[in-house]
């Protein structure tokens, strides 16, 4: 916007002076005071910023405001257009512009008091609309986070590039939600904890889009007791059993439990509570799709076959079986929600829930037996207590604050057929209250030809949390997971083993394609299945895909990322090297080599007319981005680092650009756009014009932390570093176990004296640099001071904890354990080698620690 300075007229000001005469007369005559000098005039002052853009067939009004100091009455007038009048009263400057005014129109507009005035010069860009229709888009992101008793609210809105006016509708909503078409806003009050899907779409007329996204609302969930088994007391409608080879009784524990159910197992047996004598089945079926079966348990005395023992839970129909059900349903307690194997000593909670029991065969309509005990035959010698045995029912249940952030499948329970998802020759099959995918694969062929999608947006180089429940008619797999729905069909995807009970499968996956390593994601993504490999029925339900931690971006994907300067070819003096070759061109500026690009015609979008130089960004890393920049008007660009697909995530700034060079210096957080293959750019499409850029840099701020490259190995060579533990824990972690003297030998030893949840919670880790696609021979010796277990393998040191490892059997005696690994997934920088022995009590020995380079892509 140009303003032109005011015009001053000169005011000739005539003083007038009297001659003062002395009067020698008398002294009672007085003179007239002098007339006051004329006034001077204020010029008015316009204080409002110029409309600069318009679009053809759309009304423009652009209101200009100007004061005037001596409160003047004020006409304004505006030069010669063929679509725009002007209020001479208001300042109003409006008109509607044709096909034929698209283009730039310098505009001048005059105001005056009647003696001076002020103008503004600026330049209206009339934009054309688009040749053909085109669908509308949200311009609106959807709340998805709620309280229960808070009212939630979305004011939705959408923009037409047609300016077509738009309809909105709600075709999936809360049943607690309305959606008001007069104001556009999805509001209501949920009561109930829990996620809920929500389908927006907007029309205008001939297309639409959907917005699709779930609400989050959190609070605690109603649990209510439907049932107890035994609670402090020995119910008669449910007896302690126990043939010949079990003991039973009701003991007092402690102050917390009082009285608690007690069982000693002399034989093969199993033992739990019956009511079959009492003649009173308990009938579930109301709510065998949100109903809870727990109970908590302590292990006084592990069974004489070791801690290792596996426990049971049994469920039982009245007579064994049913019309439709097998009618039991006969389940390892590490299968539980909480997922545990018991510990001696300590009380742990069980919980399963009866969806996941009745599909695995329970009749839940008559159930009279539940049987808790360990390993029928191993079990001999195991004495435990139990108690707060009961079935509940489950409405709701949300945490404040959800780690793995929202839902972003619609209907991954199949409850609503296949709505959302693309199949072929599938069947959905209701399962009493509960639905799922069926499909029977009848000949082996390529595994995309039986084929379960759903297409959704994913983001590149992002960690996903994805799980299912799976099954089949005979033990086979199936490809799951996250990919592109198009050429080059890129995908992070895992080989789930299906066996004919369902089984949940949790993967942690980063969107970046299994075969080179690229980050993949757009908004033509989705999660799949692939399932035609192998021949079979095949059975999917619960299928949930979250962002892990609620967004996180996945860390560096193995490109190698330059610190300090990160680009090159900045100052352009090789020409668009490493820069787009259809955009603009290198001319000289005296000695130097500066980008030029000349936009004749401003477009719709900034980025039409675009420079971008492709570099690797460290996640989270800060970078100062600098560069200089000069135009042949005074005009705007954008400017920034970003993705470069998918989503195009991009932090970016407005840079108001003149006709002199500047410099333009920020740092810039990358959070959200790190990641190989992402770029520096800017978007210049909007306004007509000239631009320069020259000396472009994107540096690692404070010179950054430098990426060190891998070790080289050649074939045969050993990675590791003090494996055998004669330098002590040199290059392992230091704060976990000792090395001890074991006769001339030292070794490292672990006294695990209490069992943790979680099997991390023990680690012994070396840190090393894995290659990508390698393959290793990692070998050890270890013993225990019982039998027991560990798991040890190679894997990522950060970000998704990626491995490839194994649980190892452990007895009193050093055994050597080799196995090949091929480090898929795993590779890069500072990887490891690691050993987990949390899970269980006792005292572990390592010794001879290998990982030798067998063979490299």
């Amino acid at each position: 916007m140009k303003v032109i300075t005011q015009q001053f007229k000169l005011k000739r000001l005539v003083l007038i002076t009297g001659l003062v005469f002395g009067m020698t007369a008398c002294n009672t005559d007085d003179l007239a005071p002098p007339p006051p000098p004329p006034r001077i005039n204020s010029v008015p002052v316009i204080i409002s910023d110029a409309v600069t853009v318009s679009n053809e067939g759309q009304p423009y009004a652009y209101a200009l405001t100007a004061t005037d100091a001596d409160a003047d009455s004020l006409t304004y007038s505006s030069s010669d257009s063929s679509w725009l009048t002007i209020d001479t009263a208001t300042g109003l400057l409006s008109g509607t512009p044709t096909l034929a005014d698209v283009g730039d129109i310098v505009v001048t507009i005059t105001v005056t008091d009647g003696t001076d005035s002020a103008t503004q010069e600026f330049t209206i860009a009339v934009q054309a609309l688009p040749l053909d229709n085109v669908a509308p888009e949200f311009t609106s992101d959807p709340v998805v986070m709620g309280d229960i008793e808070t009212a939630y609210s979305y004011a939705v809105t959408a923009a037409d590039a047609n300016f077509d006016d738009l309809t909105f509708t709600a075709p999936t909503l809360p049943d607690w939600a309305t959606f008001d078409m007069t104001t556009n806003t999805l509001s209501g009050q949920p009561e109930i904890p829990g996620s809920y899907p929500v389908e927006l779409t907007v029309t205008d007329g001939t297309l639409d889009i959907s917005q699709s996204f779930n609400i989050l609302i959190t609070g605690p969930a109603v649990v209510t007791t439907e049932l107890v088994v035994f609670e402090t007391f020995e119910l008669p409608e449910w007896a302690l059993w126990g043939d010949a080879a079990a003991e039973t009784d009701v003991v007092t524990d402690d102050l917390e439990h009082d009285q608690v159910a007690q069982f000693t197992i002399t034989g093969a047996t199993v033992a739990g509570f019956d009511s079959r004598d009492a003649g009173t089945p308990f009938d579930a079926s109301e709510f065998a799709s949100n109903g809870q079966f727990s109970f908590e348990m302590k292990v006084v005395t592990a069974p004489t076959a070791g801690e290792a023992t596996p426990w049971f839970l049994k469920l039982e129909a009245a007579d064994g079986s049913s019309t439709t059900l097998p009618g039991f349903v006969d389940i390892q307690l590490t299968s539980s929600n909480e997922g545990l194997a018991p510990v001696t000593g300590e009380w742990q909670t069980y919980t399963f829930d009866l969806a996941d029991l009745t599909p695995r065969g329970l009749n839940p309509s008559e159930i009279t037996i539940f049987m808790i005990f360990p390993a029928y035959g191993p079990g001999e010698g195991a004495v435990y207590l139990v108690d707060n045995v009961k079935i509940v029912s489950v409405v709701g249940g949300v945490d404040a604050v959800d780690p793995n952030g929202p839902e972003l499948l619609t209907n991954g329970n199949f409850e609503g057929g296949t709505t959302g998802w693309t199949a072929g020759d599938t069947n959905i099959v209701a399962d009493g209250a509960n639905s799922f995918f069926e499909v029977d694969v009848t000949a082996a062929g390529n595994p995309w030809d039986v084929n379960l999608s759903q297409v959704m947006t994913l983001i590149p180089n992002t960690t996903y949390v994805f799980s299912f429940k799976a099954k089949a008619s005979v033990e086979r797999s199936m490809i799951a997971g996250p990919g592109l729905n198009a050429d080059p069909w890129h995908s992070a995807v895992e080989n789930p083993q299906l066996t004919t009970d369902w089984q949940t499968f949790t993967y942690t996956i980063t969107t970046v394609n299994d075969a080179d390593g690229t980050p993949f994601g757009d908004d033509n993504s989705r999660i799949l299945f692939d399932m035609g490999a192998e021949v079979g029925m095949v059975s999917i339900d619960d299928v949930s895909l979250k962002v892990k931690d609620g967004g996180d971006t996945g860390g560096d994907t193995g490109g190698d990322v330059v610190v300090n300067e990160a680009l090159t070819n900045g100052d352009f003096e090789d020409g668009l090297t490493s820069w787009k070759d259809d955009v603009g061109a290198v001319v000289a500026d005296g000695d130097n080599m500066i980008f030029e690009a000349v936009i004749e015609t401003a477009s719709t979008f900034v980025y039409d007319v675009n420079q971008t130089q492709v570099f690797d960004i460290i996640e989270g890393a800060t970078y100062t981005f600098s560069f200089r920049a000069k135009a042949s008007l005074e005009r705007t660009m954008i400017a920034g680092l970003g993705l470069n697909s998918g989503t195009f995530n991009s932090i970016a700034e407005t840079i108001e650009l003149t006709t002199e060079w500047q410099t333009f210096t920020t740092d810039i957080v990358a959070t959200g756009i790190g990641g190989v293959g992402s770029r520096v750019f800017f978007d210049m499409g909007l306004f007509t014009g000239t631009i320069n850029i020259d000396d472009v840099s994107v540096q690692v701020k404070d010179g950054g932390d430098p990426v060190v490259d891998p070790v080289v190995l050649e074939i045969g060579d050993e990675a590791l570093t003090n494996g055998d533990f004669e330098n002590g824990l040199a290059s392992w972690k230091d704060n976990v176990g000792e090395v001890v003297a074991d006769g001339d030998n030292m070794i490292f030893e672990a006294v695990i004296e209490t069992a943790s949840t979680f099997v991390y919670d023990v680690n012994q880790t070396q840190v090393f640099d894995i290659i990508e696609g390698a393959t290793y021979t990692f070998s050890f010796r270890a013993k225990a001071s019982l039998e027991r277990t560990m798991i040890a393998g190679l894997g990522l040191n950060s970000g998704t904890f990626n491995s490839i490892a194994e649980t190892i059997e452990l007895t009193t005696e050093w055994q050597t354990f080799t196995t090949d690994i091929v480090a898929t997934g795993i590779g890069g920088v500072g990887s490891r080698v690691f050993f987990d022995m949390g899970l269980f009590t006792g005292t572990i020995n390592i010794d001879d620690v290998s990982v030798i380079l067998l063979a490299a892509e």
